[in-house]
């Protein structure tokens, strides 16, 4: 019959510390590197504030630096994106994340944050390419749909529904070269006095799993309440103690001003 040995005792040094430990063998069950990350490069165009940008390697941790406002959210963004393939509903959570989460009805274009200098004429191109040479690509752009009416009666209530003039479009192409379009159209459902805002998708795809978490360090920001409180300082002439606090922050920032967008108030640092 055998018998396990029994571990080494520790040996204790000064004042009762422990200098020398028997461990047990240590095995790991996690997945190997290119599985936790498939890319080994990754190569982003026109993308909010990347016109041409591309990371030659990526190891199994990587560390992103950089001064602010130098694209270290937005390369983060860029892989989500592409991880979620054929969902534009991502980029609604995204731009929520930004403080951009209150839609309007306005002709203008709900997507234009995404896009480099907010011209959405180009379109947006990810790139990730594996170890072994093959390449995934992810097309993003904004087409125009036609304006949705409709009217449904369900128990008696009455239900009318109404879309945007802009669209958004996931085109992903795999290393096979086998392509998925999918379009987002943006509707807003009025029932009643209550109006709610939804993302249709066509074709409804499934749902691609992708083992990624994206977690955003912005939590509990209210646009309309920075923009009050930055509008008090401002009619008391004191809102130079705000533009100096941040340009410890961001030495470049020239000025602030609150400008509406997408008819939400927000303040744009130049």
């Amino acid at each position: 019959m055998k018998t396990k040995p029994e571990p080494k005792k520790g040996k204790m040094g000064k004042r009762g510390s422990l200098v020398e430990e028997r461990a047990m063998p240590y095995k790991t069950t996690a997945m190997s590197a290119e599985h936790v990350l498939p890319y080994e490069s990754f190569e982003i165009t026109n993308f909010r504030c990347f016109d041409s940008f591309k990371i030659d390697s990526f190891s199994r941790v990587n560390l992103i630096t950089g001064v602010n406002n130098s694209g270290k959210t937005s390369l983060l963004e860029a892989l989500f994106l592409h991880l979620g393939r054929t969902n534009p509903g991502l980029v609604l959570i995204l731009n929520s994340w930004r403080g951009l989460n209150i839609i309007s009805e306005s002709a203008e274009s709900q997507w234009e944050s995404l896009f480099w200098r907010l011209k959405d004429s180009q379109d947006i191109i990810i790139k990730g390419t594996s170890s072994t040479g093959s390449q995934n690509m992810l097309a993003i752009s904004t087409s125009t749909t036609k304006t949705i009416v409709e009217k449904k009666t369900y128990l008696g209530q009455a239900e009318s529904i109404s879309g945007p003039q802009r669209g958004i479009l996931f085109k992903y192409a795999d290393e096979n070269g086998h392509e998925q379009t999918v379009k987002g159209i943006p509707v807003f459902v009025k029932k009643d006095d209550r109006v709610s805002y939804e993302l249709r998708i066509e074709p409804a795809l499934p749902s691609v799993y992708t083992n990624n978490i994206f977690v955003s360090c912005r939590h509990g920001s209210d646009t309309g309440e920075e923009v009050q409180r930055f509008s008090n300082l401002r009619k008391k002439e004191k809102d130079a103690i705000i533009l100096s606090a941040l340009r410890i922050i961001e030495p470049r920032l020239e000025s602030l001003e609150i400008l509406i967008y997408q008819g939400t108030s927000m303040i744009h640092g130049y």
